[in-house]
């Protein structure tokens, strides 16, 4: 089979950032192309993967407006359909592709669109996509109420990296150490788990507070003063900022060190199916989230992680207890999280790409 992807005019390949869709899908190319599959990716910048054919296309960056950055991604999604090969299933999830891709539907059989984030009311304009494949059950139920029950819908779960994030390397865990991999942002509840800390550093527990991720300033806040809220609000709690990490082998590596890793997220129709906790359960480190409804499709309450009530500080405070008082607690989660996450490998997930791929082919 031959599969196209058309990935973002604001981001490059071979993908930095944590969580980006072009890292998804990234990781599942090189999954198909080893079951025989023929990949070729129109993108930013360019790929390292001599497997795989890379139509290399300009660059974008974000204006920090949505009506410009959508007319940046008009001229980008014309000019990607222009240059697509003829292919059997082609993937996009730019916003303009699935618009314009019905005037050179003589280049692929079947058009699939990955709804990654929530929907925003946009869906009505793509009624020639074959599929459209969510992240999660509740981006597919989102979906459906803007499009009703669509038989088009379908659900499969973000990838984790189990080559690099598994439980198998030895965990080198500091002791107290709380950890968070994301975007520095307030939409993340950090304020409640920076309240947090202090409330346990402050009971006595030797606890270390470290934040991996940018922290550049955003719509709705983030950057430098958004640390020092944090700071403030986590005193006198140690608070170590590491920065964005782009490797994923660094990432893993200090992910491996915390004793808990706590993701406290209060962003309801932002968060589709964050990445970060799903590689620090693979890897068998105890992990916190808030009772999002993003979490439901992998997160067991007291089975192989633990849930909070989002942006309550007193749950959160007990909940991080619960890991840290009892090590038997922490390492039945340990095990259960990183058994529960094989289902989720690159690989699991992109054979059921395929059958969704040669499905949809099959109905022609």
């Amino acid at each position: 089979m031959k599969i196209t992807v058309i990935t973002s005019p604001f981001h490059e390949l071979p993908p930095v950032a944590i969580g980006a869709v072009e890292k998804l899908f990234y990781q599942l190319a090189g999954e198909w192309v080893k079951n025989g599959n023929e990949i070729v990716f129109l993108c930013c910048g360019g790929g390292a993967d001599e497997r795989m054919k890379f139509v290399r296309l300009k660059k974008y960056n974000r204006t920090g407006s949505t009506k410009k950055d959508l007319i940046w991604d008009f001229f980008y999604s014309i000019k990607a359909l222009w240059k697509c090969p003829k292919t059997d299933v082609l993937v996009c999830n730019t916003f303009w592709t699935p618009v314009f891709a019905p005037f050179f539907r003589w280049k692929y059989r079947r058009l699939i669109y990955g709804v990654h984030r929530y929907p925003k009311g946009q869906y009505w304009l793509y009624p020639f996509v074959h599929v459209f494949i969510c992240v999660s059950t509740v981006v597919a139920r989102a979906l459906q109420n803007e499009l009703g029950n669509d038989s088009r819908i379908r659900t499969i779960i973000n990838p984790i990296d189990d080559v690099v994030f598994n439980s198998a390397v030895q965990r080198h865990c500091v002791k107290g150490r709380v950890l968070y991999a994301g975007r520095v942002h307030p939409a993340k509840g950090l304020l409640c788990l920076a309240h947090a800390s202090k409330q346990l550093y402050e009971r006595g527990e030797c606890l270390e507070l470290v934040l991996v991720g940018g922290h550049e300033k955003e719509k709705g806040g983030g950057g430098e003063d958004f640390v020092a809220e944090l700071r403030d609000a986590a005193k006198p709690c140690p608070l170590k900022m590491t920065g964005s990490i782009s490797s994923p082998c660094q990432l893993a590596d200090i992910e491996r060190s915390a004793e808990v890793f706590v993701y406290p997220s209060e962003d309801s129709i932002g968060e589709a199916c964050p990445i970060a906790p799903m590689e620090a359960m693979a890897l068998g480190v105890p992990t916190v989230v808030s009772d999002l409804k993003c979490f439901d499709d992998y997160v067991s309450d007291k089975v192989n992680a633990i849930r909070f009530k989002t942006g309550d500080v007193a749950d959160l405070v007990q909940k991080i207890s619960y890991v840290l008082s009892d090590a038997n607690n922490a390492q039945k989660l340990c095990a259960e999280a990183a058994k529960s996450m094989g289902k989720y490998s690159a690989r699991n997930v992109a054979i059921r790409y395929i059958d969704v791929f040669a499905s949809v082919c099959a109905d022609e």
